[in-house]
């Protein structure tokens, strides 16, 4: 039997990077980007709007010509991933970015052929200044940056109990770790409130909890460059979220 380690798998950060592909193999390097920048676009917002305190439009706008940026600059041909986390390298590209490009005159040319990404940003609620003020713009990049990754997690946790036929086990998880009350609701009254057994109680939300974890790992394992990073970027993204609950 042999003993040889398994090779790390193919990460979406290296994908990227090695020839444009994220998933598909007939993804452009363009298509990719765009991808990336549906999945990051609000960390990148948090930061520019930290940074440089512009209003949210004006925000919106250089978060978006950053990730043109992205592509024009010929800053991705230098990324190495086996160099560091996918999420440390998108704060070097903003530094660099905002550096270079003065907001009065760092607009990206999207005439000829280049598209508008369309981000997504109807459910980003404006960062007031009192959220930013006196936050370090790489802090607000990482608390975004998490609750992205978490909130994916959990929605997939959803998709897939609901797909499951798991959908109550789910509700259970959620009223215990995601609702408003604190402290969290006690197994006893979870228990009458879904009409269960404090055993299936128990159970479900030690099921829920373990799968959130393996949701989470999915998601981080698309921005790291091997095991050790991984391992590192899961105990700061599960630190959190059991802080909270999960």
């Amino acid at each position: 039997m042999s003993h040889e380690p398994a090779p790390f798998p193919e990460t979406r950060w290296s994908l990227v990077l090695a020839g444009g592909e994220l998933g598909a193999r007939s993804t452009s390097p363009r298509d990719a980007w765009e991808q990336l920048a549906q999945r990051y676009w609000r960390p990148v917002y948090g930061y520019i709007r930290a940074r440089r305190r512009l209003s949210h439009e004006d925000t919106l706008d250089a978060t978006q010509d950053f990730f043109l940026w992205m592509l024009s600059s010929g800053f991705l041909a230098r990324a190495d991933p086996t160099r560091g986390r996918f999420r440390g390298f998108v704060k070097v590209a903003l530094e660099r970015f905002l550096i270079d490009r003065h907001r009065a005159t760092s607009r990206i040319d999207r005439g000829g052929d280049a598209r508008i990404l369309a981000l997504d940003h109807g459910d980003m609620p404006e960062l007031e200044a009192a959220a930013i003020e006196g936050r370090r713009p790489e802090d607000i990049l990482d608390d975004l940056w998490r609750r992205q990754l978490v909130e994916r997690a959990l929605d997939r946790l959803r998709q897939r109990s609901a797909e499951e036929g798991r959908a109550h086990q789910f509700a259970v998880f959620r009223a215990h770790t995601l609702g408003d009350e604190d402290p969290p609701p006690s197994y006893e009254s979870l228990a009458e409130r879904f009409g269960v057994s404090r055993v299936d109680v128990t159970n479900w939300l030690t099921r829920m909890r373990a799968r959130f974890r393996s949701e989470l790992r999915r998601e981080v394992l698309e921005t790291v460059g091997d095991a050790r990073e991984l391992d590192d970027e899961l105990r700061w993204l599960l630190g959190e979220a059991e802080e909270q609950g999960a």
